[in-house]
Formats: C-alpha cells, sequence, structure tokens
C-alpha cells in the first residue's frame, strides 16, 4: 500500500511539472527551474504544498511564482519572518513557503501581490532545518 502511495505522488509531482503551459506572450526564462508564475492555481498550490511536503525535490532548484506578501513576527528571536503565499483554487486555503533575502532588502507590506525569483534551499536554526526560497528578485505586481 505504501509503495502504491508513493508511486502515485511521484507521478502526481510529474504531472504538475509538466502541466505548466507556457504563455505566447511571455519569454521563456531559461535560468529559472520551475516556472509557476505562468500555471494556474490548482498547480501552483499543488507544487507549494509538495514543497513543504517533500522538499528535497526541490532543493537548489531556481522558482519563478507569484503570490501575496505575507509576514511573521517572533519575540523568540526577535525577527520578522516572510512568507509568499498562494491560494488554492477556490480562494478559501492557503499554501506559504518562507522568503529570505541573502543580504538586508526590504520586504512590500503584508498582503501585496509579488512575483520572486530565487533558490530552494535551507537554513538552521537552533539546530533545526528550515526549508525557504533565498530570493535573487522580488518584485511588487
Amino acid at each position: 500500500m505504501k509503495k502504491i502511495f508513493v508511486i502515485i505522488v511521484l507521478l502526481l509531482s510529474i504531472l504538475l511539472f509538466s502541466a505548466c503551459i507556457k504563455r505566447e506572450n511571455k519569454e521563456e526564462d531559461t535560468s529559472v527551474d520551475l516556472d509557476l508564475s505562468v500555471c494556474d492555481s490548482i498547480i501552483v498550490y499543488s507544487q507549494v504544498t509538495n514543497m513543504n511536503e517533500n522538499p528535497s525535490e526541490y532543493l537548489d532548484k531556481t522558482i519563478k511564482m507569484k503570490g501575496k506578501i505575507k509576514s511573521n513576527y517572533s519575540e523568540k528571536y526577535d525577527t520578522t519572518y516572510y512568507f509568499i503565499a498562494v491560494n488554492d483554487a477556490t480562494m478559501c486555503c492557503e499554501a506559504y513557503v518562507e522568503i529570505l533575502w541573502e543580504n538586508d532588502n526590504t520586504y512590500p507590506i503584508d498582503n501585496k501581490k509579488i512575483e520572486i525569483i530565487g533558490r530552494f534551499s535551507y537554513y538552521i536554526e537552533d539546530s533545526k532545518k528550515y526549508y525557504c526560497i533565498k530570493l535573487s528578485s522580488l518584485k511588487e505586481l
């Protein structure tokens, strides 16, 4: 049963990767491994959920996507964490991936629509691994 589940998940992942259709009016960006900016909300939501559940499949891949910026302040670490949020097709649920500038660039205010490009990676905090997209580009839409 477990093998069947793993096979189904792998097949769905392959299907989702191949389901992103390039729009004719967009130029192809060959530096991006996974361009979710041209995909519909079902595909994007599924991919972000999969990034959180199977992060090793995305490590070191350059990802481009659109969504809304969200933030969360941690009193424990006295720091603000930033995320890109995407909705499912019914607009009832959100999935998040942490985004992180490697230098001290600023972030837009919460709920602004953004487009990002960055490398899926991780950082260690309190001996725990946290996955994120390390940004090379962030623009407000």
